[in-house]
């Protein structure tokens, strides 16, 4: 069996991503030209998971697996699927193969997981990083990103959390 990423991204018959230069990423296996194109599963995976041959590293990763949920979802809700239901069952299969919930959670808790994804498909939902401090951080001898203590602070709070420790503590 394949991955599960691999398996959904198949179901929808891929997903348009732009490229403003093309990319060849030995480490995630992501080879692509420079201008718009149909990703496969497995090209997909490797857009998603590809941080080393992006300036942005881990962030970039992070900002390509939101912009990956999205257009998902898009292709979930696009009307040749609600139209076609073998390519609902296909996308119905896969999805559940690769979503693991609690035994504790019951249908109303995946609906409304499904209900959330939907608003950030719409851009109606919102989707967020924890701000970091621009600059270079060194710890232990390597870079490091180190949240914006304000900032952080402002996300969680707003999310009805406390602050986490990492965000306010200074030590290197």
């Amino acid at each position: 069996r394949e991955e599960p990423a691999i398996d959904t991204s198949n179901a929808v018959g891929g997903i348009e991503v732009c490229f403003d230069e093309p990319i060849k990423d030995r480490n995630s296996g992501l080879n692509v030209k420079a201008g718009c194109q149909t990703l496969d599963g497995a090209g997909s995976l490797a857009w998603v998971r590809m941080r080393y041959a992006d300036p942005k590293g881990d962030l970039g990763r992070i900002e390509r697996q939101q912009q990956y949920v999205r257009l998902m979802i898009g292709e979930i809700l696009n009307w040749q699927t609600l139209v076609n239901p073998f390519r609902q069952l296909s996308i119905v299969n896969a999805v559940l193969s690769s979503v693991l919930v609690d035994e504790d959670s019951g249908p109303l808790a995946v609906g409304r997981l499904g209900l959330g994804m939907g608003r950030i498909a719409t851009g109606s939902g919102e989707v967020a990083s924890v701000p970091t401090l621009e600059g270079d951080n060194w710890a232990n001898g390597q870079w490091v990103l180190k949240w914006d203590p304000e900032e952080s602070a402002q996300l969680f709070s707003s999310m009805g959390a406390g602050t986490p420790q990492s965000a306010t503590d200074d030590r290197e």
